[in-house]
């Protein structure tokens, strides 16, 4: 999965030091847990990743550089996923990096994996995810109270999400990145393939064909498993 800025990639066996790095006793490790949390080894995360049933991607940016990753976990029902993300580097807070592989990891489980309702979590302190889900097109479902403990007090985390339908429509000035054909190319293939079937049109049915393009696009294999 490619944006215009960073990619999401497997994990490979290298990245599990990176994620000792990112998420053990640091301040993006607090944020993305939500807590304080004891220090695991490089092979902690490779049996973690490997036999969880959290499913990890990489953020890569465009210079090759590894700076993050983002997490889905499947929840309730088939289709409904409990999203995660981090970026290590405090240097590259407010980039948008980070929000760009959020956003790829969305998409990927909307227009892929068929989702109907993804699911973010923050806590009360977290500026940047708070600031990300009050304006986008997440719904604020629940104020857990006191749910996590950091920095010796607890703290308070908000439940968002966002579902199919919601996702699917676009607002002024907006064009998922992900979407492999455009709406207007859709309604009139639409129109000309009723207008062939009611013998309306002279055309043959290849002129359907010319009328949809689609754009290659990178599969979640890239990601991995």
């Amino acid at each position: 999965m490619r944006g215009a800025f960073v990619r999401l990639l497997p994990v490979q066996r290298d990245d599990h030091a990176l994620f000792v790095r990112w998420m053990e006793l640091s301040p993006a490790g607090v944020l993305a847990n939500g807590s304080q949390t004891s220090p695991r080894s490089a092979e902690d995360w490779e049996r973690a990743i490997e036999s969880g049933t959290t499913r990890y991607a990489v953020i890569e940016t465009s210079e090759g550089t590894k700076i993050g990753a983002v997490s889905w976990q499947e929840l309730a029902y088939p289709g409904s996923y409990l999203v995660g993300g981090i970026v290590g580097d405090g240097a590259l807070w407010d980039t948008g990096l980070g929000l760009e592989g959020a956003m790829l990891l969305v998409a990927y489980l909307f227009d892929f994996e068929n989702a109907h309702r993804v699911e973010l979590v923050a806590a009360l302190y977290n500026k940047r995810t708070l600031g990300f889900l009050v304006k986008g097109d997440t719904v604020v479902e629940a104020l857990l109270r006191d749910f996590v403990f950091a920095d010796s007090h607890h703290h308070d985390v908000i439940v968002c999400s966002l579902m199919r339908e919601e996702y699917y429509a676009p607002f002024d000035g907006y064009q998922p990145v992900l979407r492999a054909t455009s709406g207007s190319e859709k309604e009139l293939a639409h129109a000309r393939f009723h207008a062939h079937l009611s013998g309306e049109a002279g055309e043959p049915l290849r002129s359907l064909a010319e009328t949809v393009t689609q754009r290659p696009g990178e599969r979640i294999t890239d990601v991995g498993a």
